[in-house]
Formats: structure tokens, sequence, C-alpha cells
């Protein structure tokens, strides 16, 4: 029995395709098992001398093969394992070795010990994915379209949390956008929040305790609303698209198609509209960790080494200490004759540093990485030396294309400086990026605070609130819930997490999702002179169907006001920044490209102020969720 380990893939230039571990110590991300069965076309289980029938295996990078959907799940920050079904058992010993289980193109029929062991691991906080189709029983044009091969593995597993998986209907072709409710797997929008395509589908029966998170529908396509003739006529109360359950800490997930995740097969594929991104909120709800993933916090990590004769190369860094070590939100900087901000005098000449951490796309496409270097640079992108910028010259730039997938990428820049001036910048152009400095919202590295509030941040409800709110977080992604009448008026009512502010900077957040407890409901950032309820502030916030508002109170006890445009809904980046008593709130699409709300406000901060996170529920009966990711804190040099 063998497991196949994948951490990140690259294809580069046109080279074979090449495994390399993130900079993340690979152990300590969460692992999911995906397991494959074998079948011939004819369906003879394994298929032993016969090609084999649609495996879907995770190195298979032809059109049914599953490469992509592995790259998404690493991508989601995940190591990804595969096993052939026939050579494994379900026992605590394999279990606990995981965090998710998929199962995929399974035929085995599983035994009552492994039912109960998975039973028992979920419990425990394990998670559950599966899905089904006549293919793993073979070709339905020699098997026929209503064989249960897969359904049958699956239900062996499946029927005990309270999801059956029904034959296939070879019904056309369904598109998802109606939910039964708000949920991380629809991004908290019943009405639209996740398209998810699928073709010829099996759905899932649900009972007690699972539920149905998506009916079966059309969504403007051309699928039947039925099912196999052999299973009877459709039960839109029972019959789901995506059905989910909570069992003790775990969590299942049952969908009805596996054409979703394939590379480019017939009737959908994984690049079809939301059904990238579906992959990821599935795995990571099932592992239990949507709303405050233990991942990646802002900036990279920064090292710098001092040395005491000439350089001429970047040198080696092995088995040396570094001199100061930091974490930078960006690298730029400009080329100078002195020491870098926050160095010591001493290493204006004669040093080296290394930047290493994630480098974060929103949006897959053709990007461009600049580096800008006085004297030698090298840049890495997915553990692979993608620019050569060293030795001894001025300042001098260096550029390499290629194309990234949505998702996190391994990212290191190391840096040399002899004598003179020294300067080192990366920057980068892409998908409606004009070439620029790479921005903070970009830049990631492995998040080693856990979960909760990690220092500085802290927590708290102001003013009068009807329900206690709380507020988790690493420091880069948080979940806030808070009631409260409203943040207006002459004194507020809200859930607050919040950082000191001692100087000049900005808090830059993406709102991912806000409850509709009322039109008026707000999540977003604040600049705040103290927690007291009356405190003169200014905040950036998006609403449930008010648009997004720069809101403000310019002396304490004021009255608030506010400058708002229409027609702006999570998800959504928001931007509050600080420079002495003047504020100014910004939103954006992509956290790159920024419009500014109103005009800029002079607002008395004090001595102590605070700048963080908020949400009020605008109704103080009811608690509002507010979920954020990429947050962070960028200090402006000097001030």
């Amino acid at each position: 029995m063998y497991a196949i380990s994948y951490r990140i893939t690259s294809l580069m230039m046109g080279a074979a395709c090449m495994l390399s571990s993130l900079s993340l110590e690979a152990a300590e991300l969460p692992k999911v098992l995906y397991i494959y069965g074998d079948v011939a076309a004819d369906g003879t289980i394994p298929s032993g001398s016969k090609p084999a029938f649609h495996q879907m295996r995770l190195d298979d990078t032809s059109e049914l093969g599953m490469s992509q959907f592995r790259d998404a799940v690493i991508d989601a920050g995940f190591i990804i394992e595969e096993r052939y079904d026939a050579e494994t058992t379900l026992n605590a010993t394999l279990l606990n070795q995981y965090k998710v289980i998929i199962l995929g193109s399974n035929q085995k029929r599983f035994g009552s010990s492994e039912r109960s062991a998975l039973a028992s691991w979920v419990k425990k906080g394990g998670g559950v994915v599966a899905w089904s189709d006549s293919a793993f029983g073979g070709s339905y044009a020699k098997v026929g379209v209503g064989n249960t091969a897969g359904k049958d593995s699956d239900n062996d597993l499946m029927m005990q949390f309270g999801m059956q998986f029904m034959r296939d209907n070879a019904g056309g072709n369904y598109r998802l956008l109606q939910y039964t409710q708000d949920h991380y797997l629809n991004n908290f929008q019943a009405n639209g929040g996740m398209s998810v395509r699928g073709e010829g589908v099996s759905c899932v029966r649900v009972s007690s305790p699972a539920i149905m998170l998506a009916p079966l529908q059309k969504g403007g396509l051309n699928g039947r609303i039925e099912l196999n003739s052999e299973d009877g006529p459709i039960n839109t109360a029972t019959d789901a698209a995506v059905a989910v359950a909570s069992i003790g800490q775990g969590r299942v997930v049952g969908f009805f198609d596996r054409n979703t995740f394939w590379n480019d097969g017939a009737g959908t594929r994984l690049s079809d509209e939301d059904n990238r991104e579906f992959v990821q909120r599935f795995v990571t709800w099932a592992a239990g960790l949507d709303g405050v993933s233990q991942k990646y916090s802002p900036g990279l990590v920064a090292e710098f080494f001092d040395y005491t004769t000439g350089l001429s190369v970047i040198p080696n860094f092995s088995g040396t200490t570094p001199a100061v070590t930091r974490i930078d939100p960006q690298i730029n900087y400009q080329s100078i004759a002195g020491a870098w901000s926050g160095l010591p005098s001493s290493m204006s000449d004669t040093f080296a540093s290394r930047h290493s951490g994630l480098l974060k796309i929103d949006t897959a496409g053709t990007y461009t990485l600049f580096v800008s270097s006085d004297d030698g640079s090298r840049v890495y992108l997915k553990g692979i030396e993608v620019i050569n910028n060293d030795g001894v010259h001025s300042l001098s730039e260096k550029s390499y294309t290629t194309t990234l997938s949505a998702g996190y990428h391994d990212l290191r820049v190391d840096f040399f400086e002899n004598a003179g001036f020294a300067g080192l910048q990366l920057s980068w152009s892409g998908p409606g990026i004009a070439k620029q400095i790479i921005p903070a919202s970009a830049l990631w590295h492995k998040d080693t605070a856990g979960g909760g509030l990690p220092a500085p941040w802290t927590a708290s409800d102001i003013g009068a609130v009807g329900l206690a709110g709380t507020s988790t977080g690493n420091g880069s992604e948080f979940t806030l819930t808070g009631s409260g009448s409203d943040i207006w008026g002459s004194a507020d009512g809200f859930q607050f997490a919040h950082l000191p502010i001692t100087g000049n900077g900005e808090l830059i957040a993406r709102v991912v999702s806000i409850e509709n407890t009322n039109a008026w409901a707000k999540a977003g950032v604040m600049v705040r002179a103290s927690t007291a309820p009356n405190s003169a502030h200014a905040m950036m916030v998006i609403t449930p169907t008010k648009g997004a508002s720069f809101q403000n109170r310019l002396s304490t006890g004021a009255s608030s006001s506010h400058s708002t445009t229409a027609g702006i809904t999570a998800p959504r980046w928001v931007r509050i920044v600080r420079v002495g008593t003047t504020v100014t709130g910004y939103i954006s699409a992509n956290g790159t490209n920024w419009t500014q709300v109103g005009g800029a406000v002079t607002v008395p901060l004090g001595s102590s102020p605070v700048i963080g996170l908020v949400v009020t529920s605008h109704d103080n009966s009811v608690a509002c969720r507010a979920v954020f990711e990429q947050v962070v804190f960028v200090p402006y040099a000097g001030g």
C-alpha cells in the first residue's frame, strides 16, 4: 500500500512537470486523501490487462485528469495524497493522518469496520467529501448509465451521514445558483453566491443529520429535473445537488457530479464559472478551517545578513544567523547610499537579504515579475529560479513572464550589496494590473500564531449592544460577530477588533461577506480616537444593500456624516488611511486599483488611537456575522 503526495506543482517554460515543496513546513499543513478506483470500460474491476477507464488521477494532465483539481487543493493550503481503493483500508491509523478524505472514482465495497472507523474519525473532527458517476462502473455505452458500482461504494460509507447517492441520470447540464441558506460553500450568499456547473448527475438523497444545501436546478441550461428512471420520481424536498452535514466536530459534503472537477472533459470542467473556488471552499469547510484558516499572515519574512568582507555574488546563507529578522509588507527599497530603514548603520555596505513567503494571485492569468536591484538579486517562484540579476552592478532590472493560477505561490528573493548605493524593488504586472510595486495585499508568509487574536490585536464590544460579540482571527483572516443599533449619530454600538496605531499608516481588508441583518448593517475598517462609544472616528464600510460608505464623527459626541457609493456589495476590498489627523477611505474590486469614497476628513485622534475591523448588525436584537481576509496593517516609514 502506498500514497503519492503532492504539495505544489510547477510547469514552467515548457519543461516537464516538476514537484517542489512550499517554503512552509509541509508537515504542518493539513492533509487530504483522495481515493481513486480502477475499472475497465466493460465494467471489469480491476481493469487488469485492459485500459483503465476514467480513473481521474491527480497527476493526470489530460482532459479527464485531475491535475488542476490537485493544484486547486494545494493552493488552498493543503497537502493532497492519493491512494488506490483496493489497496486502502480505512482505519484509525490511516485516517488520523488526514484532515479530509475525498471519495473520488472509487468502486471498492467498504466493510462495516471501515464504516465505523470513518464515523468515529468524523465525530472527532475529520471531513469527508464524496461524489458519484456511472463512469465509475465503466463506459455507459457498455454497462449502462444506471450501473451502481460508484454509488454503492460511496453509499457504504455515506448513508450513515444521511447521504444516499442515486444513479446517474444522464440528464444534461446544470448550473447551481440557488441555495437553501447562506453558507461558507456559497460565500454566504444563498442567491448566486457561487455559480457551479455539473453534467449528467447523481443526486444525493438527504436524511437526518444531512441537509440539502442546493437543489437540482437548470440554472439556465438544459438539465432535466429528474432522477434515473430506476430510482423513481425525484423528490425535490430530499434529492439534492449539494448536501452537507455536521457530525460531532466533523463535517461531510455530498456533491452531485464528477465532471465539475476534471481538467477539460465533456459537459463541464474545473475552469468553468466558480467551480475551482467551490472546490477550495468545500475542502476548507470539510477541514473545519472556514472563517479562520490557520495558514498565512501578511508580509514576507525578511532576513538581513551582515558581512565584514566584500561580496561579488549572493552568498550562501546556509548556517548563517541573520542580524535582523522582521516582516516586510513589500519589497520596496529605493536605491540609497545609507542603510535601509530599520537596519543598523553598519549595514549600508557588505550585507545581504532574503525575503521569503508566498505570492497570492487573485485572478489567474499571465503575470510579469520585475526585480530591480543594486547590486545583485535572484527571484525564485515555486522553488525554481526564474530571474538571475546577480553580480556587482548599478541599478538594473530584469523580468520574467509566466501564467499563474489563482492561489498562493512560493516566492523568494535573495539580494546582496557590496558598496555604494543599495536598492531592491519587486514589481509586477498582470490581468488589469499596470506595472507597479507588488502590493502588501499580495505578499504573505506562514502563520505561526494559530487561531485566536494574536498580539497586538484585541477585541471588545463598543457601546450598548444587545448581544455579546466575538472576534476570532489569525492576523490575516478574521470572523467578527456583533450586534449594536448602529455606528452612527453621537454614539455607537458594535464589535471592534483593533490594534494600536502610534503613527501614520493604513489598514486594508477584503470583506468576504456580511450577513443581511439590516440594509444598513456594516462591516469594514475604522480608525478611532478611543474605544469610548462617542469617540471621534472615520471608517470605510460595506453594507448588505446600501453600498460602500465612508462615515465619520469629527469630534467626541458629535453627529455622524457619510459619503456613500451605491451598488457596492461584498466581497469588496476596503482601506482606511491615517496621515496625522487626515483620514481617507477607499474601496477596490481587486485590492490593487483603489477608488476614494468621499473626501478626506480631519479627525482629532489624540495620543492613543486604535485601528481595526468593525461589524454592527444595525439591529440590537440580532448578531451580524462578517468574514474578512487578507487583512494587513501597513505602517508608514517615519510616521
